[in-house]
């Protein structure tokens, strides 16, 4: 993760890159998926 910011930081020198703790609060935010939620979603 940390590697595409870097890439994107040398591309955008006024990109503004998050940090470990950032992403990590990110991740943690996200609803777990069971399998059969996905299987429905997709209408299989």
């Amino acid at each position: 993760m940390m590697e595409r910011q870097r890439k994107i930081k040398q591309r955008r020198p006024d990109y503004k890159m998050k940090t470990i703790q950032q992403v990590q609060r990110e991740l943690a935010t996200f609803k777990k998926f069971k399998p059969h939620e996905i299987v429905n979603f997709i209408g299989l």
